[in-house]
C-alpha cells in the first residue's frame, strides 16, 4: 500500500472498503449472534431488523406483523459496543431486531412472489401491445421490456 503526501489512493481505499460492514453475516453490524440465532430457531420465528424509531411512532406497530423481540437473559448478553441494551433488545443504530413465525414470513414471501410474477406478466403483456400496434402501423423500433409506465 503506497501513500503518497500522507493520503491513500482512491483505488486502494475502494478495494478496503468492498466488505460490507453492514452485511447480515457473521461479523457484521447487523449480524445477529449464534446463540440468539438458536433460540430463534427453537421457538420457530424468524428475525430481521427494523426501524425501531418507526415502530415506537406506530405504536409498536408495524405493517408487515413483525413485533421486537425482547430477549431473555440466558440467551442474549448485551454488547453495548455493538449497540446492545440492558432490557433484552437487540439493536442496532435505529435497527432493533424484530420476529414474526416462520409460517408468517414464508406466507408472506409467497404474496411478493406472486405480486412480482403478476407485474412482470402485465409489462410483459404491454410490450407485447405495443409491439403489435408497431407491427400494424409499420412501425419500425424495439420496446424495451421493464421501462414502460404502467402507472
Amino acid at each position: 500500500m503506497s501513500v503518497k503526501n500522507g493520503m491513500k489512493p482512491a483505488a486502494q481505499k475502494l478495494e478496503q472498503s468492498e466488505t460490507d460492514f453492514f452485511a447480515p453475516q457473521d461479523g457484521g453490524l447487523l449480524s445477529i449472534p449464534p446463540r440468539v440465532k438458536q433460540w430463534l430457531e427453537e421457538k420457530g420465528w424468524e428475525a430481521r431488523f427494523v426501524n425501531a424509531l418507526e415502530m415506537q411512532k406506530a405504536g409498536g406497530y408495524h405493517k408487515n406483523g413483525w413485533r421486537v423481540a425482547k430477549l431473555p437473559a440466558d440467551v442474549y448478553t448485551p454488547d453495548f459496543s455493538m449497540g446492545g441494551d440492558a432490557d433484552g433488545y437487540l439493536r442496532r443504530g435505529d435497527a432493533v431486531l424484530a420476529v414474526l413465525p416462520k409460517e408468517h414470513a414464508n406466507k408472506r414471501r409467497t404474496q411478493l412472489a406472486d405480486k412480482s410474477k403478476r407485474q412482470q406478466g402485465i409489462q410483459s403483456q404491454a410490450a407485447e401491445e405495443l409491439r403489435g400496434m408497431m407491427k400494424g402501423n409499420n412501425i419500425k423500433g424495439k420496446i424495451h421490456e421493464g421501462y414502460e409506465d404502467n402507472e
